[in-house]
């Protein structure tokens, strides 16, 4: 074993996990001269004497070993049969994978496979350069993945203590008898990272990036914008760029913008999605999962501002990549689906659209569960699509169905709870129940109008089925308010080509 038994059996489980990932084990043909009398017994076991067993562990089977030990899963062999052709080459005298790429060590195996071949100075020689270079380019290694392990330490360390001073805010003796609530702790906690942090780049660009996401979670836009801009420049400017992973952040970013709904972000949106498509095809090439979700925001984007034919080709796109790395009932294949699905709508095509949402709801409720808000949203959109094709009852269940699932998972003032309302207003109005329809259309308007603001498409559409509905109840004034200031909206946000 690579560390003595007794010892571990003594120590307490935090103890042997943190030697376990912690501890460096020592090689084999090491380990072996450790135990004492025990190594001559298990020398004899394999018929040989110790010095000489030791010798037979050195080197390659030392190397496998400790490959097969390594702390980093992505160093570590990644299959059983990586493992068995490293002893294959092993046992027949040729380079093992587990080996360092040094020419020391190649020349020892061509020395042990052409033995008389090979001139016993020109050995020495390649030995005495290839150790020379494979010692300092080991060093070199070593001494970058000393710093970086430091640095993640102390930024390890850096995080935690803000965090824990973080919420000392709660603390009854900080609070003063007032009541301090979740939001507050994190308007706090953005305000002091970026008064506090200036001079801790990658901790800073850490925190921000994170409660980023945790006020875009909460519907809350406009902050979380801010710190996800933030968090990209502080990002672009660290001499290590792709510790930073500089695509997911330009990704997220673009993401934001499109969510936000504003027609002057469109082309930062899109140039920032092209840029970490671009990364992604660099460091993973055409035929990968992160590309493919590359790939499919930039066809959401285009599809958003009315360009349906290039959209439509990187959608079905992301959906064959998807297919070909993850399965063809993985829930990416499925959100993919969904957006296609979506594309046909707009584009007036609710009969193509509808079988393709039917696939997404499958394979989201079989891989997600109900209880998921991408499986909500898809079940809202096929509503709308039936609401479309004339079946309001069926339309009126779903949108029914997915408003739930949302108010259950995300509250009842969430921006995505006042779009599935501004939907179901419309089956309402569809059914020929205006009042309701008034009525349910006013609840999502006050939520998106606070969420969103008030020039965001999605108040648009509300405004479109509201005025709908006052027209229906004889209150052509409302109607006509409603009407005009959707349509000043809509003509800001889309260009003229979109119906």
């Amino acid at each position: 074993m690579p560390f003595d038994r007794k010892e571990l059996r003594q120590a307490g489980f935090a103890e042997i996990q943190r030697t376990i990932r912690e501890k460096e084990p020592p090689k084999p043909s090491t380990r072996i001269r450790q135990l004492g009398p025990a190594s001559t017994e298990a020398a004899a076991k394999r018929h040989t004497e110790p010095r000489r067993f030791v010798g037979e562990l050195r080197g390659d089977l030392d190397w496998v070993t400790m490959k097969a030990l390594e702390k980093n899963r992505t160093r570590r062999y990644q299959t059983a049969n990586a493992l068995a052709a490293d002893l294959r080459h092993h046992l027949r005298q040729e380079p093992v994978s587990a080996g360092p790429p040094s020419t020391i060590y190649r020349a020892k195996k061509f020395v042990r496979r052409h033995r008389l071949g090979v001139v016993a100075a020109a050995a020495v020689l390649v030995a005495l350069l290839g150790g020379i270079a494979g010692t300092t380019i080991g060093l070199l290694r070593a001494v970058a993945a000393e710093r970086k392990a430091i640095a993640e330490a102390a930024a390890a360390s850096q995080i935690s203590d803000f965090l824990v001073g973080l919420f000392k805010v709660s603390d009854p003796d900080e609070a003063k008898g007032s009541t301090i609530t979740a939001r507050e702790i994190l308007d706090r906690g953005a305000e002091r990272i970026s008064r506090d942090l200036g001079d801790q780049p990658l901790v800073q660009r850490r925190l921000m990036h994170t409660m980023g996401r945790v006020y875009e979670n909460l519907g809350l836009y406009q902050t979380s914008l801010q710190l996800k801009e933030h968090a990209l420049d502080i990002a672009r400017r660290m001499p290590d760029q792709r510790e930073a992973d500089l695509a997911g952040m330009a990704l997220e970013l673009a993401w934001l913008y499109k969510r936000q709904g504003l027609v002057e972000r469109r082309p930062k949106a899109l140039a920032l999605c092209r840029e970490g498509l671009a990364l992604r095809e660099a460091e993973y090439g055409k035929v990968h999962f992160e590309t493919a979700r590359a790939v499919r925001l930039l066809g959401i984007l285009l599809r958003d501002n009315g360009e349906y034919p290039e959209a439509q080709r990187l959608l079905e796109r992301s959906i064959t990549v998807f297919e070909k790395t993850l399965g063809a009932d993985d829930a990416e294949v499925a959100a993919s689906l969904y957006h296609l699905g979506w594309l046909f709508k707009l584009a007036g095509l609710p009969q193509q659209a509808k079988p393709v949402y039917a696939r997404a709801v499958r394979i989201f409720e079989a891989t997600l569960g109900t209880d998921n808000t991408q499986f909500a949203w898809c079940l809202s959109d096929l509503a709308v699509v039936n609401e479309n094709l004339g079946d309001y009852e069926a339309s009126r269940r779903l949108q029914e169905r997915a408003l739930a699932i949302v108010t259950k998972l995300q509250g009842p003032d969430h921006p995505d709870v006042g779009a599935m309302l501004g939907n179901l207003g419309l089956v309402m109005l569809r059914k020929g129940d205006a009042q309701q329809a008034a009525s349910v259309c006013e609840r999502a308007l006050s939520i998106q109008e606070r969420a969103l603001g008030p020039d965001h498409g999605a108040v648009a559409e509300t405004l479109g089925c509201l005025a709908l509905a006052y027209e229906a109840q004889g209150d052509r004034a409302r109607a006509r308010t409603c009407s005009e200031r959707a349509a000043s909206i809509t003509a800001k946000l889309h260009p003229a080509r979109r119906p």
